[in-house]
């Protein structure tokens, strides 16, 4: 595991001198310690692992780090979050904007196969197309209300001063507004936006009226 160097900038001047076994008033600036550390990292492996044991949360990962170590999106990073599949490791917060943003333990995001990404691509792709389907056919259902809405308009005969006509009707009045008393066809006719069927109810209505 390699670390990126301005990931190792992230660590205080003592952490770095505690770790090398170094005193802390060592002559040598802080940038001089990271390269030192760094080169010591590329030397061994273990030394990385023992890092990431002694500092996890100053060596965790941030949101554009993490897109280029697993190759994502912002828009994948986000709901492999929702989704709960990339844990996150705390939130750290800007200031002094108070902005919080999630970060994730370097040694899981790492430890991420690219098989791994590719099935929750393709789990998120399936996903989108069963919507689309369910879509399409609540589409469908809803063409369906609509012709049959359209169908009770042309057959009803509105009485004059009658604000609901027949016990099986499916369209009252209340005041001059058309409501459906069916509440699955209500549903389903909001659903489809049936807005010009109900102005239509209305006019046949209001010209009773005359």
């Amino acid at each position: 595991m390699v670390f990126p160097k301005f990931v190792l900038s992230a660590l205080y001047r003592r952490q770095i001198t505690a770790f090398l076994g170094m005193p802390y008033s060592v002559r040598m600036r802080k940038v001089e310690l990271i390269e030192y550390l760094y080169s010591l990292l590329q030397f061994n492996e273990r030394f990385s692992v023992l890092l990431l044991e002694a500092y996890p949360y100053e060596l965790a990962v941030g949101p554009t780090e993490a897109q280029q170590i697993l190759q994502c999106t912002t828009v994948e990073r986000k709901r492999w979050i929702q989704e709960e599949r990339l844990p996150v490791f705390y939130y750290r917060t800007l200031l002094p904007t108070g902005i919080s943003y999630p970060v994730h333990d370097r040694q899981t995001i790492m430890g991420i196969a690219t098989d791994e990404l590719e099935q929750w691509r393709e789990e998120h792709r399936q996903e989108v197309h069963q919507h689309r389907v369910a879509a399409a056919h609540e589409r469908a259902r809803a063409v369906a209300v609509i012709e049959k809405v359209e169908k009770v308009a042309t057959q009803m005969e509105i009485a004059a001063k009658v604000p609901c006509v027949g016990s099986r009707v499916n369209v009252c009045f209340v005041g001059r507004a058309p409501i459906f008393r069916d509440k699955r066809l209500a549903q389903a006719a909001r659903r489809a936006q049936v807005g010009e069927t109900l102005r239509q109810l209305s006019l046949l209505y209001n010209q009773s009226e005359r």
